[in-house]
């Protein structure tokens, strides 16, 4: 169910001081079937898929807030900010969301995600591709080259195990993006070689994003052909957009299945 109100957060930054954080966070509940340390652990796995469903359905970084706790010893509320500023920071010019509200409902494919990851055969190849997408929408801000690398196994764990190598693999990942993308945007991630940067990411020899540059707000790009602004901005994009569409979409594996 939603909150009771509206939680504004504080994030620091490095170039701007602070920034708001607005949201209207739910609250999720249920019964409790047997002994609270077996609840608390099966309860806080269930919570990350609802929290990675939600991510998957409206493409923003839902994270969880509070860990399950029983309604007894904590009430379902929302809870206080973490950080708040000192007074003497001036005050903030963009209050545009404060007060704001906009109904959401989920769509209907999620209830009957929830249920084929009831499924244990599903649920083995579906939900670690699922946190790893989850994983890769909380580092592209901030991470964004270990966003890709993120972005990229969630494809390659549901497109299977090649068993003979990483070429296999490769092309494997290459068919999955196939059967979920235009052709567009095939050849745009062909030409940006995203598997390579993937691989020279996880093997320590490359970074493509925001990195080395880290607190400087790229606004545009340096010249025509910028790199890191071509990354940023088009490569990582459609990587998370297309690695999104495989969860959802792609024949025998997706979530959304049959609208």
């Amino acid at each position: 169910m939603p909150g009771d109100r509206q939680l504004v957060d504080y994030v620091h930054l490095v170039a701007l001081g602070w920034s708001r954080l607005v949201s209207w966070p739910i609250i999720a509940s249920g019964p409790i079937g047997d002994d609270w340390p077996a609840v608390d652990r099966s309860g806080s796995r269930l919570l990350h898929r609802l929290c990675c469903l939600i991510s998957l359905a409206w493409g923003e970084p839902w994270q969880v807030r509070l860990a399950p706790q029983r309604v007894s010893y904590m009430p379902p509320e929302v809870p206080e900010p973490v950080l708040i500023p000192r007074v003497t920071w001036p005050d903030f010019e963009d209050s545009a969301q404060i007060g704001y509200r906009e109904e959401a409902s989920l769509p209907d494919w999620l209830p009957r995600a929830w249920e084929k990851l009831n499924n244990d055969a599903f649920n083995s190849t579906v939900a670690p591709a699922l946190s790893l997408w989850h994983e890769g929408i909380l580092l592209q801000p901030e991470h964004p080259s270990m966003s890709m690398v993120a972005y990229v196994a969630a494809i390659e764990q549901v497109a299977g195990n090649p068993g003979d190598g990483i070429l296999s693999a490769r092309r494997k990942f290459w068919e999955a993006v196939r059967e979920t993308s235009t052709p567009e945007d095939l050849l745009a991630l062909k030409k940006a070689d995203v598997y390579g940067k993937r691989s020279a990411t996880s093997h320590g020899s490359g970074l493509y994003g925001i990195e080395l540059e880290f607190g400087h707000m790229l606004l545009k790009p340096d010249g025509p052909g910028d790199p890191t602004y071509d990354f940023m901005f088009d490569t990582l994009q459609r990587m998370a957009r297309i690695s999104r569409a495989v969860l959802l979409d792609r024949p025998a594996t997706g979530l959304r299945g049959a609208e």
